[in-house]
């Protein structure tokens, strides 16, 4: 019982926290000069038509990606079914019908892994519909799965003669302020709001997760952009790809060290760029 109070004093201590920060990245974008970004740094239109995105867990899909699936005309969710360290049937269960309300919530087209050890579905998916854009997580995060869903799609990819986007999507760790290949996809007040209210809303099992951290990110983004908030997106070819994943596989415990600055935007994104300097010297 106490250890259970215990858990939701840290909780609400969290919420309260990303709250304050928030008010304060507010005020920050507010007094920052704003410059009116490159139009040819916002995600066209034309790679949005027909959009996959790959998810390791129920929720990356939100968090990286939701401006991308509410602007897209059509966009396929492949859900790699992971589920970190609780991979019991019930928790399996709730995973899947949470990303099920949020599909049947924004639009999209829910496809769901039934074979953790086995993608061959996956490159079935790819093969068979004409995507104008494929959305995968980030490499440089502390989550081994994310980096699994990495590896599965880089090995499929390299198999497929494609010639296909590929833009990059961060949740645990901000892609590096030093990348020069950066996209964006604005965000209004009202449509980050929006994010927000559907992530509680159908994220339940995730209330230990407090959705401002990450949204936190979207408006630090913008600080000196002439928009509310920002999604951000790496863009790679293949060959980029693969080398910056090995790099990450070879930086793997220094990377790990990140999962202690989740509560502390400003600092996970300083360390992020020095981890991503190093592959660039």
């Amino acid at each position: 019982m106490a250890r259970n109070n215990l858990s939701t004093i840290k909780l609400k201590i969290r919420i309260l926290k990303n709250k304050i920060l928030w008010c304060f990245c507010e005020i920050k974008s507010k007094l920052s000069n704003k410059k009116i970004i490159d139009s040819e740094l916002i995600i066209p239109d034309s790679d949005l038509k027909n959009i996959l995105i790959l998810a390791p867990h129920a929720d990356d899909e939100w968090i990286g990606c939701s401006q991308a699936i509410s602007k897209a005309e059509k966009s396929t969710v492949y859900y790699f079914n992971f589920l970190g360290k609780n991979y019991h049937q019930e928790n399996e269960t709730i995973r899947q019908n949470e990303i099920k309300n949020v599909s049947n919530k924004t639009g999209f087209k829910l496809i769901v892994s039934t074979n953790r050890e086995n993608h061959s579905d996956l490159k079935e998916l790819i093969l068979e519909n004409n995507f104008t854009v494929i959305f995968i997580p980030f490499p440089l995060d502390w989550h081994p799965e994310h980096i699994k869903a990495n590896d599965i799609a880089l090995e499929i990819l390299k198999k497929i003669d494609l010639s296909v986007p590929l833009y990059f999507y961060h949740i645990s760790v901000p892609t590096p302020e030093s990348m020069r290949n950066c996209y964006y996809l604005p965000l209004s007040k009202k449509e980050i709001q929006t994010k927000i209210k559907i992530f509680d809303d159908c994220y339940i099992s995730q209330k230990n997760t407090p959705i401002r951290r990450f949204a936190i990110q979207n408006v630090i983004w913008a600080q000196s952009q002439n928009f509310y908030a920002a999604e951000v997106f790496a863009k790679y070819s293949l060959l980029e790809w693969e080398l910056f994943l090995n790099f990450v596989k070879e930086q793997k415990n220094e990377i790990e060290k990140s999962i202690y600055l989740i509560d502390y935007p400003f600092k996970i994104r300083e360390y992020s760029d020095k981890i991503f300097l190093k592959f660039n010297t």
